[in-house]
């Protein structure tokens, strides 16, 4: 099965199927597209990059399903910052939403991933 190449019109037409859209999953993996991320202040990972044709203005509560390699998974709640949006097939476009709620044991779950992948850093 041969992947259908991305034009601009059929962006478009994905991105009119997401519109409004504020719950997203994101598998997490040593290749996937989503990612941690941290800004130049951050010691820890600040949020998720959610490769997502939605784009939302900053501030808007979501909530993100992450998945783990090993099985591991949560929902947590999170408000999107910044959006990336490209016509581009190189690159992915989405949002990222920093983590708003996450509880001791998930941060300890993030950061022990953050170990094996280390987050994109995103200078805003």
């Amino acid at each position: 099965m041969s992947e259908e190449k991305m034009t601009p019109e059929k962006a478009r037409e994905l991105a009119e199927q997401e519109f409004g859209k504020t719950e997203f999953k994101v598998a997490l993996a040593p290749n996937s597209q989503g990612n941690l991320y941290v800004n130049l202040d951050d010691a820890a990972p600040r949020g998720v990059f959610v490769p997502t044709w939605t784009q939302l203005k900053p501030g808007t509560e979501v909530s993100v399903e992450l998945s783990f390699p090993g099985g591991e998974s949560f929902t947590v709640k999170c408000t999107a910052e910044w959006g990336r949006e490209t016509e581009r097939t190189t690159t992915w476009p989405g949002i990222g939403v920093q983590f708003t709620d996450l509880t001791a044991e998930q941060r300890q779950t993030v950061e022990r991933f953050a170990k094996n992948r280390p987050p994109f850093l995103f200078d805003f």
